[in-house]
């Protein structure tokens, strides 16, 4: 008590620091700084190569659940998904695989997704910073109204849900990347180093000429 007296009296302003100070523990195979260790990710996906991007995840020593992405349209959906693990999700990734990207209804499936995912997050979340990404990967052709609109649309959510402590940041994926480099990008962008790109998105693209690289 004594010591806000005196700080409002000096004026004196303390400003929390952007970097998560909590240790985790150490992990070599990391790509999230060891903070995804013991979180639950649920993956809502329509992608083909889903199990080697579950499995870098895994190696975050994380508990990592998969849905179709028809499989989960309302809030409840979820909750079912997680019934058979205690605790709630701490995370959440969206993978929309886009073989027809001149259909504007995506920027309309992708907003819904977030919406039923950030009512269960609210609702359920225990305290913690909570992380949505969204995964464009654009297979037939880079339909720049749809990555411009979804962009927008993270970048604008970012705000009002970071009130509610929830992250949410995107990737856009411009040519054919190895599933694991996805992976790994969706595991930083999960993390602790995510909450500082919060509302931003990273794009994935193999530089013309250039051949697709090994992770």
């Amino acid at each position: 008590m004594i010591r806000k007296i005196i700080n409002k009296i000096l004026q004196v302003n303390y400003t929390k620091p952007i970097i998560d100070e909590y240790c985790y523990k150490n992990n070599q195979n990391s790509y999230s700084g060891g903070s995804l260790a013991d979180k639950k990710i649920l993956i809502v996906h329509n992608y083909n190569d889903i199990n080697v991007i579950k499995n870098v995840i895994k190696k975050e020593l994380a508990e990592v659940y998969v849905e179709c992405k028809e499989n989960i349209c309302v809030e409840k959906d979820i909750r079912k998904t997680s019934l058979n693990m205690i605790g709630t999700f701490n995370n959440i990734v969206n993978i929309f695989e886009l073989n027809n990207c001149d259909n504007i209804q995506i920027i309309k499936e992708v907003y819904q997704k977030i919406q039923v995912e950030t009512d269960y997050l609210v609702k359920y979340r225990e305290g913690f910073t909570s992380t949505i990404v969204n995964v464009l990967i654009f297979r037939s052709c880079k339909n720049q109204e749809v990555q411009f609109a979804v962009n927008n649309l993270i970048k604008g959510l970012s705000a009002v849900l970071g009130n509610h402590n929830i992250i949410i940041n995107g990737i856009n994926v411009l040519e054919d990347i190895n599933s694991e480099i996805i992976g790994k990008w969706i595991c930083m962008m999960s993390s602790k180093y995510g909450y500082i790109l919060s509302g931003e998105t990273v794009y994935l693209e193999y530089p013309k000429g250039k051949k697709a690289l090994k992770s």
